[in-house]
């Protein structure tokens, strides 16, 4: 993949400071921004409306601990102090007034690492324990859990929903308020005690959790065993007992599986002590706005279109920010709404539409693509008015995206322009809303024929099964048609879609050659709410049946099989991977496990990307016959 360089060139993506490439990270109170430079050796300081820069820090020239380079930042709620990001993934912490620098510990990993309001703590994980640093002159660290280990590195992580480490300090510094293996806990920073917070119900997933900025209160949501109640919780610390207040203020339930988007939306409005969900209602996805005592107060923006985000609440002017699908359920546009509930369109064009707003919220980052057209980067203010374009993605000129129908199945293609009869690579992916394929586009421009299928609700029984058919048949047109080689055809998926990979290498009349699978989910537990486990929940059925139902009949796989995870997956546990290793390894079917180190929590990491197309790209040519 290239960028299109315009106006201003493009940026390091930012994971610290939770956004996209290119990430123009927001400043306090003003209408600037910061960003790395595009060697990573220099951070800079810039107008959202005219785009001139200025250097805020060289890395190279920072006192006692110099970087040549960093790979992610983030500042400090008064911005008083920079989290920096190395390339050996080790964290640093850089004081602008004394110029200095400092390694946030010299005895580990550090992972997950969340600055407190003053900027003089921060806390972070370490082979699945949380460790609290404190900054003065040096860098003091003391442990505040002490049951991790790197076998349950995960056991912070609300692995259900792809949710990183749920910890967060008190506005006051007092506490760091955690989520661990679904229950909560306070630790006292003065006492250094942990004290275990009850809640309401049992058998839950916790998903989100936020201090409100009043009387040491702090919120927990949550969803049920079933995943069908979404239910929040105030906790009231007290720093002179080992206990708090707990009292659940809102509770909401549906009679299908609530989306991790929803699961994870809680908006904080601390002057008016109130807060704001995402829920269905009358067939719709609405964002509620609630009090912190438990009260209803409004629907924003009601209307026939779904909320899909909330980016936030301006509260100088009282105007929430958000996205929908107003323009069709194929497109996310950017809106606003007031208190009021007047609606207003800021970038609403088909295709998908996401942003990263400034702190006042005067302007925003803007990405967008559709099908046929990858990420573009902009600079765009809060009425829709281009102020330049940033960068664009691009790809080989010669791939063709093509739509297709495979009898009866819909679907699309890419391949070279007069590729014909090469290696086939079936990709279980869906690209409904968002460019997605940069993946597949690498590939097809190696000389691949890469395809996939659309989503069909009208697929019913075991869905890996019947997904796994449906692609089978979609490459028996692709090689019937003689655009494909019947003799080398591959079939990749990632997360859920790795059981549909198992399904369709099974049996002697497999059309499948080989398989990749990225990251698989294998149990419940840690699987994501995607459209698959809506459809299996519907019949009535479990995930955990569909995907045993297959595994019983993993002694027919033939063909080989490669499995790739990132060590520090925050989305998704190693030990999916290694349960399906271990069945597999069982049965003595030919598998190949690549385990792949990286400081990032994300498989789409981009420093990560290289090494994982690689040994996916080593894989096919290995088998390929020639």
């Amino acid at each position: 993949m290239k960028k299109i360089l315009l106006l201003v060139l493009s940026f390091s993506c930012s994971v610290l400071a939770s956004a996209t490439d290119p990430c123009l990270l927001p400043m306090q109170k003003t209408d600037r921004y910061a960003r790395l430079s595009e060697d990573r050796t220099i951070l800079l300081s810039g107008s959202y409306t005219t785009g001139i820069e200025d250097t805020l820090v060289v890395f190279k020239n920072m006192r006692e601990q110099p970087l040549k380079t960093v790979e992610a930042f983030r500042f400090s709620p008064k911005e008083n102090r920079l989290l920096l990001r190395a390339a050996d993934g080790d964290h640093y912490v850089y004081t602008p007034e004394t110029k200095v620098c400092i390694k946030l510990s010299q005895k580990g990993e550090q992972k997950s690492p969340v600055f407190s309001a003053n900027g003089n703590m921060v806390a972070f994980l370490r082979a699945g324990d949380i460790f609290l640093t404190k900054i003065g002159k040096g860098i003091e660290e003391e442990q505040v859990s002490k049951d991790g280990t790197k076998a349950n590195s995960s056991n912070y992580v609300a692995k259900a929903f792809g949710i990183g480490a749920i910890m967060e300090f008190s506005p006051d510094g007092e506490f760091i308020a955690f989520a661990k293996n679904h229950k909560t806990y306070i630790y006292n920073i003065a006492s250094r005690l942990t004290y275990n917070v009850p809640l309401p119900d049992t058998d839950i997933c916790i998903t989100q959790l936020a201090w409100t900025k009043h009387d040491n209160d702090f919120l927990v949501m949550y969803l049920n065993g079933d995943q069908k109640e979404m239910s929040i919780v105030k906790i009231t610390a007290d720093k002179n007992k080992d206990k708090a207040k707990v009292k659940k203020i809102y509770s909401h339930r549906e009679d299908k599986l609530i989306s991790p988007q929803n699961a994870s939306q809680l908006i904080i409005i601390p002057d008016k002590r109130q807060f704001v969900v995402l829920e269905k209602s009358a067939g719709y996805n609405r964002a509620m706005l609630c009090s912190l005592d438990g009260s209803r107060l409004r629907r924003i923006a009601e209307g026939k279109n779904n909320v899909t985000k909330v980016y936030g609440y301006d509260a100088k002017h009282e105007t929430f920010y958000f996205q929908s699908d107003a323009l069709g359920s194929d497109s996310r546009g950017i809106y606003s709404a007031d208190m009021q509930g007047n609606f207003k369109k800021i970038v609403a064009i088909p295709g998908t539409s996401d942003a990263i707003f400034s702190s006042d919220f005067k302007y925003l980052e803007l990405r967008y693509s559709n099908r046929t057209t990858p990420h573009t980067y902009s600079v765009v203010d809060n009425t829709g008015k281009e102020l330049r374009k940033l960068c664009q993605d691009t790809f080989d000129p010669d791939v063709i995206l093509e739509e297709m129908d495979f009898y009866g199945h819909k679907g699309w293609l890419l391949r070279k322009k007069g590729v014909e009869g090469a290696p086939l690579i079936m990709s279980v992916v869906d690209n409904r809303n968002q460019w997605m394929q940069d993946f597949s586009y690498f590939l097809a421009s190696n000389g691949y024929v890469v395809a996939g299928l659309l989503p069909d609700p009208k697929l019913t029984g075991n869905i890996f099964v019947r997904y796994a058919e449906a692609y089978q048949v979609a490459a028996g047109y692709l090689i019937g048609h003689r655009i494909a080689d019947g003799k080398n055809t591959f079939i990749l998926g990632n997360r859920m879609s790795g059981g549909v990979v198992v399904a369709a290498l099974l049996g002697d009349k497999s059309i499948f050659t080989g398989g990749i699978i990225v990251s698989p989910v294998t149990d419940l537990v840690s699987l994501q709410s995607e459209e698959l486990q809506h459809m299996i929940k519907e019949e009535g059925t479990s995930f955990d049946d569909h995907f045993a139902n297959i595994m019983k009949r993993a002694a027919t796989m033939k063909s080989k099989v490669l499995l790739l995870h990132s060590l520090s997956d925050g989305q998704n546990a190693t030990e999916n991977t290694n349960r399906l290793v271990a069945r597999l390894q069982e049965i003595g079917a030919p598998v190949q496990l690549q385990l792949l180190t990286d400081s990032d929590e994300s498989m789409t990491s981009v420093a990560l990307q290289p090494s994982l197309y690689t040994n996916i790209l080593r894989f096919v040519k290995a088998n390929t016959i020639k």
